[in-house]
């Protein structure tokens, strides 16, 4: 020949061993019937055909095949494009029946990829806008598009085939000029659709489904595995020819760029409400209605009939975030949490194993710290000193509120019981600040600053944060601890002690570290005695052993039995999850009047908190909060009476001032 072969003729056929063979191995390479001298490089021309039954890979380190324009590769065996940081550049990608090509980086395709009748291609870990380098894909009814690990923004794209998104994906679609009208199944991933959805989504495993607004979907929506949330167009027209199918308790609606004020389920059809973005209507709300709604049979309290349902988002529980500056890891790096939106990926680690998830819901709320509360209460962040856990960790500050979770031990442990006050204690000097929830499809353990932590766990606090596209759960079922966490929650003194004596003892190595504060001054004399509603203050008569008596003037009907108290956590550590103010522990009540004596239990029966009255260890017993109501009835009626109370545990306590003074007779 006297021009070279890789330039001229009709093309290349994979002649190799069906696998393990050397692309740049030019053995395994026919040209135009002839043993090729020539491995296809970037002067290549013609056509490049990898039979059926072989299966061949393209290195990393090409990134050109064919000239510009000039070469379409097509696939009847198996194709698969190597990892690398250089795109692939060809002409035409045509995957066959039967054909199937796998994909690890981006494709720079001139003419496009085609996926015929018979044909898949699935791209794996690939983060590309097929914008620019375009992709311009033909998506042939009976062809198979799977999109797995991947981050790619869909354009110029068109077909009749199914597309499968999977491993913790995130696609979406640019414009109108995606029309894919076969069907699209998201599995633990997301998809956000810009365009025109014909055919029919389907959301399985947590996978959620935005449908922006200013898209034109006519097609169908169907709930499938698990839980999964889809999110619609803000304007009305953008909904009403949706159809959503299987709708089951758990699942979430939002509205695209809005938050949700609520949803009303109906027997065949479904209204969201939101607030109307233009400020200058009277109209303050917007509600959309869709096509048609079906629910799935596990749906048991489905409306039917003329019934309908009201669904608001969640009313407050816990506030478990970050405050702003926490650097949360992500496959990119690191990313502030204030940066994070719904949509974007995180580093969350299962077992030791590092995982990529999908960010689900992102929100953020504002604080404002009440001083007259106990630290761990009045809403202070909890400051984690860079190095407070492990050198390096967190290799920076993080502030975290007091209930967020920190890995430790297989659990996560409450920021709060923690606090040794030297390299972890509340931050007095915030007083007002915004925090942040990073919430993914499932509880996950992230990274933030360095240090294993949790991300936001629904137990039923969404309603009050701002986020990038609110939602309501269907049925509105707040999730839980003993359900839905991760890891357990650890708070048995058992768990955190041992972990908090290590981090306290490790303090003082700590960089900027506070002096170790003080170990409290205690007691176990209680002080126990009797206030009347007059005022009258009742020293005990007489105590022997655990019961301690008092006498009561004739027609006293209630009394205050009142004592010194603290909190658990306080006076032994906070690693002791006790945070109630407890007095002392009572046992048998009775007076003794006329000679009769009668037993005292209507303390028993007192809601919990109320009047004075915290835990019952057992039925017939209760504590305190150190000044508590007990009511008497008729029993002083007929005269003075003789009240004896069992006292069966008492402190200790957080010594008080030297100006309180004690009846000697009531210490024990």
């Amino acid at each position: 020949m006297t021009t070279p072969d890789w330039s001229t003729g009709s093309g290349y056929t994979w002649v190799g061993p069906t696998s393990g063979g050397v692309w740049t191995d030019a053995s395994n390479w026919q040209y135009d019937g002839e043993p090729a001298t020539h491995a296809p490089d970037a002067q290549t021309n013609g056509t490049l055909t990898i039979p059926a039954g072989a299966t061949v890979i393209v290195p990393a380190d090409v990134s050109i095949l064919g000239q510009p324009n000039s070469l379409s590769v097509d696939v009847l065996g198996k194709l698969v494009i190597e990892n690398s940081s250089s795109a692939l550049s060809i002409n035409t990608l045509t995957v066959e029946n039967g054909g199937t090509a796998i994909v690890e980086r981006p494709l720079a395709l001139n003419n496009g990829l085609y996926i015929n009748n018979g044909g898949t291609t699935t791209f794996e870990g690939v983060t590309q806008d097929w914008t620019n380098p375009s992709v311009n894909l033909t998506l042939q009814q009976g062809g198979t598009l799977n999109l797995d690990k991947s981050n790619i923004v869909m354009n110029n794209a068109s077909g009749a085939g199914a597309v499968n998104i999977t491993g913790g994906s995130v696609i979406s679609t640019a414009s109108n000029s995606t029309k894919i009208s076969g069907p699209i199944t998201v599995t633990g991933s997301s998809f956000t659709d810009k365009s025109q959805l014909t055919g029919t989504l389907t959301l399985n495993d947590g996978a959620t489904g935005t449908l922006a607004t200013g898209s034109w979907p006519t097609g169908t929506v169907v709930f499938g595995s698990g839980n999964n949330t889809v999110v619609l167009p803000s304007d009305s027209w953008g909904t009403q020819s949706l159809t959503l199918q299987n709708l089951k308790q758990g699942d979430r609606l939002g509205i695209d760029g809005s938050t949700v004020n609520s949803v009303t389920l109906a027997s065949n059809n479904i209204s969201v409400e939101f607030p109307n973005p233009d400020k200058t209507s009277q109209q303050t709300t917007i509600s959309s209605s869709l096509k048609a709604v079906t629910y799935d049979s596990s749906f048991t309290t489905a409306p039917t009939g003329s019934d309908t349902q009201t669904t608001e988002i969640d009313n407050n529980q816990g506030v478990i975030c970050f405050l702003a500056g926490s650097m949360i890891a992500t496959p990119n790096g690191v990313v502030a949490v204030e940066n994070i939106r719904r949509g974007d990926e995180v580093l969350t680690f299962v077992n030791g194993v590092t995982h990529v998830r999908p960010v689900v819901w992102a929100g953020m709320a504002q604080a404002t710290v009440n001083p007259a509360l106990p630290d761990d209460m009045a809403g202070y962040p909890v400051r984690i000193l860079a190095d407070a856990i492990a050198p390096g960790v967190p290799y920076q500050d993080l502030l975290v509120t007091a209930e967020h979770g920190i890995f430790a031990n297989g659990m996560l442990v409450p920021a709060r019981m923690l606090v040794n006050g030297s390299s972890i204690f509340f931050d007095r000097s915030i007083t007002q600040y915004a925090y942040y929830h990073v919430e993914t499809a499932e509880h996950s353990i992230i990274m933030a600053n360095g240090m294993l932590t949790e991300s936001y766990l629904d137990t039923g606090n969404r309603r009050n944060f701002v986020s990038d596209g609110n939602v309501v759960t269907i049925g509105a079922k707040a999730k839980n601890w003993a359900e839905h966490a991760a890891v357990p929650l650890g708070t048995a003194r058992h768990v955190v002690e041992p972990i908090w004596r290590v981090l306290a003892a490790r303090a003082a190595q700590v960089a900027g570290h506070n002096a170790a504060p003080a170990k409290p001054d205690i007691t176990h004399s209680h002080g126990l005695h009797l206030v009347t509603p007059a005022g009258t203050v009742i020293r005990p008569l007489r105590a022997m052993g655990r019961n301690i008596s008092f006498m009561l003037p004739a027609g006293v009907e209630s009394v205050r039995l009142v004592s010194r108290a603290s909190r658990p956590c306080d006076v032994e550590g906070p690693f002791v999850d006790k945070r109630r103010m407890l007095g002392v522990l009572l046992g048998r009540v009775t007076v003794l009047s006329a000679g009769k004596a009668v037993d005292v239990t209507a303390h028993l029966a007192e809601e919990d908190g109320a009047h004075g009255w915290q835990d019952m260890p057992q039925p017939t017993t209760r504590w305190t909060d150190g000044n508590a109501l007990l009511p008497l009835g008729a029993t002083t009626a007929r005269g003075p009476a003789l009240l004896t109370v069992e006292v069966l545990q008492a402190g200790p306590y957080l010594a008080t001032p030297a100006a309180f003074t004690l009846p000697l007779a009531a210490n024990g």
